[in-house]
């Protein structure tokens, strides 16, 4: 196999996007390949990156991105935070993930929240108990998720807990893509030139496979440009 480095040119968004939807095909299939083989260890090592995608994904532990995507060694730029959350929509985050798309040229990023999410679950409790959380820190992680926990709360008063985590999950994935495009000018001007793609998805620990839910329903308005090269049309 080709191993990409830092000399290749930078991946099409479209083109990678289909690689990780092809990815977690193999994966929930269970013919993903070897990960970490020693010549693309060594290739990357000499040559440098080129991250086809930008993953930011919850901290859990059965949500591991790059097996659930098949992907080798320097395919992804990975950002993992309990919720997938952004705090503030500021810091280190988010100056990371500007650095793949700045400097490592990545075309794609994609938001990956997964099902019977933790910290989804406290925050759909704490809005529904009115109950802190243990520590300070803890209770900056909800607070970052209680937008959409008091939306699918709102919107689903009388549905079990786990309906309300389910919405509140795709809902947190949407509240982080805004962030992103809101608080990122590189990110903004780069969807808007239609050059970067930023697209959602919820990972089903129990099956391994993915939901794709495309771009933010008001991308083009919060952008501030009609789109088309990357209008949703279909799942890959």
């Amino acid at each position: 196999d080709v191993v990409r480095t830092a000399s290749d040119p930078p991946v099409p968004p479209h083109e990678a996007l289909c690689s990780l939807a092809v990815g977690n095909r193999r994966y929930t299939k269970g013919v993903g390949g070897e990960i970490g083989q020693s010549y693309v260890l060594k290739a990357l090592a000499g040559g440098g990156q080129l991250p086809a995608a930008v993953v930011l994904g919850c901290a859990d532990s059965r949500a591991p991105v790059e097996i659930y995507f098949d992907q080798q060694p320097g395919d992804l730029f990975v950002l993992r935070t309990a919720g997938n959350t952004i705090e503030g929509g500021y810091g280190g985050l988010l100056g990371s993930a500007e650095y793949a798309v700045a400097v490592l040229k990545t075309k794609l990023i994609v938001v990956t929240g997964h099902t019977l999410c933790g910290a989804v679950t406290a925050a759909i409790k704490s809005v529904k108990t009115k109950e802190g959380m243990p520590t300070e820190n803890l209770g900056a992680v909800v607070d970052n998720i209680r937008v959409a926990a008091e939306m699918a709360v709102k919107t689903l008063p009388d549905a079990p807990l786990e309906q309300q985590v389910k919405m509140a999950t795709t809902l947190n994935v949407f509240e982080c893509m805004q962030k992103i495009m809101r608080h990122s000018k590189i990110m903004r001007d780069g969807i808007a030139s239609e050059e970067l793609m930023l697209v959602g998805a919820v990972y089903n620990i129990e099956d391994g496979s993915l939901d794709w839910l495309g771009p933010h329903p008001e991308q083009e308005k919060i952008v501030g440009s009609t789109l088309h090269v990357h209008r949703w049309r279909e799942a890959p």
